[in-house]
């Protein structure tokens, strides 16, 4: 019996191991949420480069989010949901992002997946992977950022500097990023003076700031823990510098960036999660994780703000070549500066071509031959014809565009140039006679398929009036500009369709809900399902109404509180019979980010209304909901006429979930509540910031 027993278990092992090895599910652990840009553009970037082209695998994303909670706090808690989780899921691979969620894995890598304790690892954005390379089953891509090559950019850009102040703390990453600038900065000693402030309280760090000489710059590394100890988020941290610094800021990651940063050769969190699905492609394509190395060498790419560029007076022709520039002007000057040069070129050269000709009227041979030679030197095709369409003179460059030989074009003139229609042709020559005051854009596609961009002008040629036209082949631009608009409609037949997913989704499990509601279940268990379905209804609304759009994702907060109110109303049903409603809402729009949390306070505070005032509801019941905007806030009013709310006794009853979510909702919309009990009613005052 003992030997069944034991031939039993090897079997189930064997065949749970069988099973995790032929599966093709991948799970990613972030260190972080979302709501940090470096996990986004990881995740975005692996995703991008993976999913489409391995559609057999299934990939299941989770975050630790330990920029907001400690991972001693959460550690426990997080290991129990994922065991929960994932009981009968089983896993090939494992990826995670950053330190905390890799220390995590190693630490309980056997609890987690108990039929395969050495499950395979690959890491990315890791600060000190040495510590991590001998371990078994595990490799990656370290966090190295590219100083000295923010160096360079800086000694490109700001030629003159001469004084370059680098900011770093105490904490294990800031101690790393000391050593890395230590021994990336040594080649330019000669260059340039260093200073290196990594042990300084927050105050000595903005006096040293707002102090600093002229022909100098700042690289911000960390800053998180001063000396002290007090402790900065990293958006506080970066603009605190930025705000007190009065001369540039540069980084070595693109997050920081966008907060107010100049630039920088920059660690890109896209760039690693690309990397990462090529290490992965190896890994699947039968490569062991030892035989995988560690990526040591910077992912970075050369960055600046155009904002900031700007602001500090840099001139534009300094940015190197390969250098992106971020909020660059959507304006013909900054979007096309090489045909802008041309044309303004070009109209420098007319200019000086015509003043010529007026200035030199009585020497009209040597007039007519400066004028054949600057026309022929023009960088672009160009024509002199007149009113029939007959060409008068044309530049070699002209010829090159010209669908047929130049004997025809002499023959049939504008015509057989274009290679377009008599009618066109026609239409053509009128409407530049008629404009013949001002010079405008005309583009022409002709039968051959070609696209030109034709300027035009009136002139006097010979004594008679004529057209001098530049032309242009935008062939290509015209194509990129129809796959440009194909893919953004191609993108928005997506978002409508994952909005269409979701909403069904959420409307799938709000039925299952209901069907459980249904069965003979205590009144309590009820009342629960009830609440679940109100903040089921709070998101589906939203998808629903974003589905209904065709261009922008924001979505009018009157209608979604009218539509929400009516959703609760009908889930409740009777229990709402009695209830006066009064609601308000000005014509306000939202990002999904502010209406999802604000459906849910609303849906939480109307059903906890409901469900502690029962007996109130009966006879006669008012709730009023006013929702209005002053000045950069909006500002939402909640009242009802039950019986006072005993808010220490909630706060201190950890069972009491309404209210501590309500509290969790306003702080993700970065807001305030306020509680007061007034005339007989319990109203609550809620303001936040749109986005």
């Amino acid at each position: 019996m003992r030997n069944l027993s034991v031939l039993c278990f090897f079997f189930l092992f064997f065949s749970s191991s069988l099973q995790a090895e032929n599966n093709k599910n991948i799970l990613f652990l972030h260190s972080y949420n979302t709501d940090y840009k470096w996990t986004r553009d990881i995740d975005r970037g692996f995703k991008d480069s993976f999913v489409s082209g391995h559609e057999e695998y299934s990939i299941y994303t989770e975050f630790m989010d330990t920029k907001h909670y400690s991972p001693e706090l959460i550690e426990d808690m997080f290991l129990d949901y994922l065991i929960e989780k994932y009981k009968n899921t089983y896993f090939s691979l494992i990826l995670v992002s950053d330190d905390n969620a890799l220390e995590f894995i190693i630490k309980n890598r056997k609890k987690l997946f108990p039929y395969n304790p050495m499950m395979p690892v690959i890491f990315s954005g890791i600060n000190n992977t040495e510590r991590h390379i001998n371990r078994d089953n595990i490799t990656g891509i370290a966090e190295k950022v590219d100083i000295s090559g923010t160096i360079e950019l800086i000694l490109h850009i700001l030629p003159f500097t001469d004084t370059i102040t680098v900011i770093t703390d105490t904490t294990p990453t800031g101690k790393l990023n000391r050593e890395l600038f230590i021994n990336q900065s040594r080649l330019y000693e000669t260059r340039v003076n260093f200073i290196l402030l990594d042990n300084e309280t927050i105050e000595s760090l903005q006096k040293k700031l707002s102090n600093l000489p002229n022909n100098s710059a700042v690289i911000y590394l960390t800053f998180l823990r001063d000396a002290e100890g007090k402790q900065l988020s990293l958006n506080q941290s970066i603009h605190m510098v930025v705000e007190t610094s009065k001369r540039p800021v540069f980084t070595c990651w693109d997050s920081f960036i966008i907060e107010g940063a100049v630039g920088g050769r920059v660690l890109t969190g896209y760039l690693v999660g690309k990397e990462l699905a090529m290490l992965v492609e190896k890994f699947i394509n039968g490569k062991a994780i030892k035989d995988i190395e560690v990526i040591k060498e910077p992912l970075s790419r050369s960055v600046v703000d155009f904002y900031m560029v700007k602001k500090y007076g840099i001139p534009i022709n300094r940015i190197p070549e390969d250098t992106e520039i971020i909020n660059l002007p959507r304006t013909f000057f900054y979007e096309y500066p090489n045909i802008f040069f041309a044309v303004l070129v070009t109209v420098l050269v007319l200019a000086t071509l015509i003043i010529l000709l007026i200035i030199s009227n009585r020497k009209k041979a040597a007039t007519e031959k400066l004028f054949r030679t600057l026309f022929e030197m023009l960088p672009e095709a160009a024509l002199v014809y007149d009113s029939s369409g007959t060409i008068q003179l044309h530049n070699d460059i002209a010829l090159e565009i010209a669908d047929s030989n130049i004997n025809n074009v002499h023959k049939n003139g504008l015509k057989s140039f274009l290679n377009i229609s008599t009618a066109e042709t026609r239409a053509l020559l009128e409407e530049q006679i008629r404009e013949k005051e001002s010079v405008f854009e005309r583009i022409i596609e002709n039968i051959t398929g070609r696209a030109f961009e034709i300027y035009s002008t009136a002139i006097n040629y010979e004594g008679k009036e004529a057209i001098l036209a530049l032309i242009r082949d935008i062939t290509e631009r015209k194509k990129a500009e129809r796959r440009l608009a194909m893919a953004v409609e191609e993108k928005d037949m997506l978002l409508r369709e994952i909005h269409h997913r979701v909403k069904n989704n959420l409307q799938i499990i709000n039925s299952l809900i209901q069907l459980q509601k249904n069965k003979d279940i205590p009144a309590q268990a009820k009342q629960e399902l009830e609440q679940i379905q109100s903040r089921l209804a709070a998101m589906a609304i939203v998808y629903e109404l974003l589905q209904q759009k065709k261009q922008n994702n924001r979505i009018n907060l009157d209608s979604y509180l009218s539509t929400l109110v009516s959703q609760i109303k009908q889930s409740l049903g009777t229990q709402t019979a009695n209830i006066e409603w009064i609601i308000f809402a000005e014509p306000i729009t939202a990002g999904t980010g502010v209406v999802i949390p604000l459906g849910l306070i609303l849906s939480e505070l109307i059903t906890n209304s409901i469900k502690h005032n029962q007996k109130a509801i009966e006879s006669s019941f008012k709730i009023e909901i006013s929702l209005s905007r002053e000045e950069h806030e909006i500002l939402l009013l909640y009242s009802d006429q039950g019986s006072k709310i005993d808010m220490q006794s909630i706060e201190n009853n950890k069972n009491t979930l309404g209210i501590m979510l309500i509290k969790e909702l306003v702080r993700q919309l970065n807001g305030t509540v306020g509680y007061s009990y007034e005339e007989g009613k319990n109203n609550f005052t809620i303001r936040f910031t749109a986005l």
